[in-house]
């Protein structure tokens, strides 16, 4: 009798806290779309049965899928896995999507979350055309312990190396992050419910399942580790309020609209806070994030008497140039001849009808819209392009060699880096620019700086805003952000590209 009393506040505590944080935390609407990453390890399938529990607790209800990934590492036993979670969603009433890696070279740990966190978000996109969507991950406390050894061992500065996961980073939202696998195993055995185990969970080959395996263990043994972590983390988070408030002043004053960064009296600015300005700098570049002795170093080559021009290479291929107006930092692999590129989907009748499509290019997320007659209501952040009529293939890429380029106030085109030059776009930042360009051509369309720039001809009018044919143009809208967040729960510092207003 004292088991089942015992199973029975166990699955209401599950239950209520996976309510709780997906109506606090996340603010999840009646009828929004949940879309639960299920492995069918026993942490997502706890997931799944909770969420299958309480979705009916909205009015009306939310709607319930399955995203599950097939990796092809463990031959047999990854067909099983994608059964079983075939299984699960049936015996649920939910539908299951699997998507199977189709590379014939294995994924790495990279590769595979960088996969998942792609699919799933264009699965949330595909389902926000309906009602609001969200991308719900099994990350649990065990988790946030895990993370924060591992950035303690990877040499994380304090104000983050305990931060830990947060339970909700637009679209994804992690509910189970208040309660340890031993709970969730617990509330699988009181609903009678099984799970998979992976064996290679078992073995101490990656960084995680070391720390799980080898670190844990003899530290839970001198005390509750979660308790502990968790205080840490409050203090933590105290820290890192507190240095984002004096960075954000100080940055202010110092960054200049090219994210330059100006650092005379640098010494006169506390320590901290120069070494968050740094991260912040480093993260607008796209690069790993920083260790803490990567931005000592950093620092105190600013700090050093002699020469105020140098170049420094760092993780994640940033290279960060010293000169006499400041500090730049950019991806050392950019550069005028070699750029990168994303092809937009066919301009069709489909995508003029009102699609839409997300993009990445590097770090950047861009969601391009499309339609015909009257171009959308004009809103921060969004460039909209015009045509008289179905526009050739069109591209996203960074500049190259011989780019062309018409301001609306010339007579004619001109060359994109003699643009750049007047709008004073520092060179470090030239080769970072976003550009809409015809596909295989020169000819620039819009300059995704901050104001953006659309080429003469193509710019909105308040004419087409005010125009009602249905005929009467084309018309294209980019919104383009950076997006930092990991699905394994890691911090990163996040920074937001220049947003580009209307034009």
């Amino acid at each position: 009798l004292k088991t089942t009393r015992r199973w029975n506040s166990n699955i209401a505590n599950i239950e209520d806290g996976v309510e709780r944080s997906l109506r606090r935390d996340a603010r999840v609407p009646p009828g929004a779309t949940l879309v639960a990453l299920v492995s069918g390890g026993s942490d997502s399938v706890a997931l799944l049965v909770a969420l299958s529990a309480v979705r009916r607790r909205w009015r009306p209800a939310l709607r319930l899928n399955v995203l599950h990934f097939e990796h092809g590492l463990r031959g047999d036993a990854s067909l099983e896995d994608a059964n079983f979670v075939r299984a699960l969603a049936r015996r649920h009433d939910v539908p299951c999507r699997v998507e199977t890696w189709n590379q014939t070279k294995p994924p790495s740990q990279v590769a595979s979350r960088n996969w998942r966190r792609r699919v799933a978000l264009e699965a949330v996109a595909e389902a926000e055309a309906e009602a609001s969507a969200f991308a719900l991950t099994a990350h649990h406390a065990d988790d946030q312990t895990e993370t924060a050894l591992l950035r303690l061992a990877r040499g994380s500065r304090l104000s983050r190396v305990f931060a830990g996961m947060v339970p909700y980073a637009p679209p994804f939202a992690k509910p189970l992050l208040a309660f340890s696998k031993d709970e969730l195993r617990d509330y699988l055995r009181a609903k009678n419910e099984s799970w998979r185990e992976d064996a290679s969970n078992a073995e101490a080959k990656y960084a995680r399942n070391k720390v799980r395996l080898q670190v844990v263990p003899p530290l839970a043994e001198l005390g509750d580790l979660r308790v502990r972590v968790a205080a840490l983390a409050r203090q933590s988070a105290a820290l890192d309020e507190w240095l984002s408030d004096a960075a954000d002043g100080e940055e202010k004053k110092r960054l200049n609209r090219h994210s330059s960064l100006d650092v005379d009296g640098w010494a006169a600015v506390p320590e901290p806070v120069r070494h968050e300005l740094l991260a912040r700098l480093l993260a607008r570049a796209g690069g790993s994030t920083p260790s803490f002795a990567n931005l000592v170093d950093l620092d105190d080559d600013l700090l050093g008497a002699g020469t105020v021009r140098w170049d420094k290479h760092l993780p994640g291929n940033v290279l960060v140039r010293r000169r006499a107006d400041g500090l730049d930092a950019r991806q050392a692999s950019s550069s005028s001849s070699s750029s990168s590129s994303v092809l937009l989907a066919p301009m069709d009748d489909d995508f003029f009808g009102g699609a839409s499509q997300v993009l990445r290019l590097g770090r950047r997320r861009v969601v391009v819209e499309g339609g015909r007659g009257r171009p959308p209501p004009r809103r921060d952040g969004a460039t909209t392009v015009r045509f008289s009529a179905p526009p050739p293939p069109l591209e996203l890429r960074t500049r190259r060699d011989g780019d062309r380029f018409h301001p609306p106030w010339r007579r004619r085109a001109i060359k994109l880096k003699d643009f750049l030059r007047g709008q004073r776009v520092s060179t470090l930042a030239r080769d970072d620019v976003l550009l809409l360009a015809k596909a295989d051509a020169d000819l620039v369309l819009a300059v995704l700086i901050d104001p953006p720039c659309v080429a003469k001809d193509f710019g909105v009018s308040e004419d087409d805003e005010h125009c009602c044919g249905d005929d009467a143009l084309f018309w294209l809208s980019v919104v383009v952000a950076s997006d930092d967040d990991d699905d394994d729960g890691a911090v990163v510092p996040t920074a937001t590209l220049s947003p580009p207003s209307h034009d």
